[in-house]
Order: structure tokens, then C-alpha cells, then sequence
């Protein structure tokens, strides 16, 4: 009966096979949902050690690390979903918080709008009611500054818009510049092999 460890390194060679990025969760999933991060990666690395043992001279062992060469692309897309997660779920809150807030401050004006309109039947019906015209003066008062609110928390939602439209913009080049970077780690591979395979 085969060791966890080598049901482990089985998924990583069907995914490696199939071209599928490997990270904890596709190791993970296709292990039936089981299997802690800690495990996977043990799994893991002996899997890149023993790619790297059976492909490369010991002089490329020595310049790349086989954690580098395992591991980069599943690390590097951890990060990826990490990020937009982490984005995703920061301004769902405060977005919520903010429409929110926005929500109180539209019922608040409709209820002075509804006292302003009672102030002019006042001022029509009885200008000699002057303590209820005074506390609807103050009631038109709150209105024009719950109005300022109200654009302020519109401004604020805007500026939001755009700082998680920039993170996401962000992201996308932090991850063409890994893209690079895997490329050009794959390009010295192979020269290090052409090297190790010309001085033996």
C-alpha cells in the first residue's frame, strides 16, 4: 500500500503531466480534499529534488535550488489568488459600509424634504407660527448638511473605484513580470544543461 507521501507525488505527476499549475489547492483537489499545506509541500519538494536529480548534472543542482525550480509557478499563483482575495473582500466591506451609510442619509432627506414642505403650508396657512417655522429652519439645516455628507461618501466610493481598479492593474503586471521570470528561469536551465552536458 502506497505512503501518503507517494499518493502526494502521483497527483503531482498527473498534474505536471496534464500542464496544470502546480498549488496546494489543484494538489489538494485532486487528492480528494485531503492533505494539510505542510505535507503537500514535503511531497513537493521531493518531487522537484528528485525531477532535478534525474535531469540535471550536479553542478545545475547546485545553481538552481530545487525549491526555485518546483515551486516558483504554485507560489507565484498563491500569491496572485492571494491578492485578489484579499482586494475583493477589503472593498466588498467597505463598500457595503459606505452604500450603507448612504442608505440612512437618503431616508434622513426624505423626512426633511417632507418637513420643508410642511414649513411653506406653515409660512401659507399661519406666518404667526413662528417656534414650529424655527425648528423647521433647523430642519432645512440638517438637510443641507446631510446633503454634504451624502457627496462625500459618493466621492469616497469613487476614489475607492479607482484605487482597487489600480491594485488589480498592478497585480496583473507583478504576475506578467513572473511570467518573465519563469521563462527566463526556464531559458537558463537548459543552458546549464547544454553546459553540464558539454563538459562531461
Amino acid at each position: 500500500m502506497s505512503s501518503k507521501k507517494d499518493q502526494i507525488i502521483a497527483a503531482i505527476e498527473k498534474l505536471h503531466a496534464a500542464g496544470t499549475e502546480l498549488t496546494y489547492k489543484a494538489i489538494r483537489d485532486s487528492l480528494g480534499g485531503v492533505g494539510s499545506n505542510t505535507t503537500i509541500r514535503k511531497a513537493l519538494d521531493a518531487w522537484g529534488e528528485s525531477k532535478r536529480t534525474s535531469t540535471t548534472s550536479p553542478m545545475l543542482a547546485s545553481a538552481i535550488p530545487a525549491k526555485v525550480a518546483g515551486r516558483l509557478s504554485g507560489v507565484a499563483t498563491e500569491i496572485w489568488n492571494a491578492g485578489i482575495a484579499y482586494a475583493e473582500q477589503t472593498w466588498a466591506a467597505e463598500r457595503g459600509a459606505l452604500l450603507e451609510k448612504m442608505a440612512k442619509v437618503e431616508i434622513e432627506n426624505e423626512g426633511l424634504r417632507t418637513a420643508v414642505e410642511l414649513k411653506e403650508i406653515a409660512e401659507t396657512c399661519s406666518p404667526s407660527i413662528s417656534p414650529l417655522q424655527e425648528h423647521l429652519q433647523a430642519l432645512e439645516g440638517a438637510l443641507a448638511h446631510l446633503t454634504g455628507v451624502r457627496a462625500g461618501l459618493e466621492e469616497k466610493i469613487q476614489k475607492k473605484d479607482v484605487l482597487v481598479a489600480r491594485a488589480v492593474k498592478e497585480i496583473k503586471a507583478l504576475r506578467e513580470k513572473q511570467r518573465l521570470m519563469q521563462e527566463a528561469l526556464t531559458q537558463a536551465q537548459k543552458e546549464l544543461n547544454k553546459l553540464a552536458a558539454s563538459k562531461r
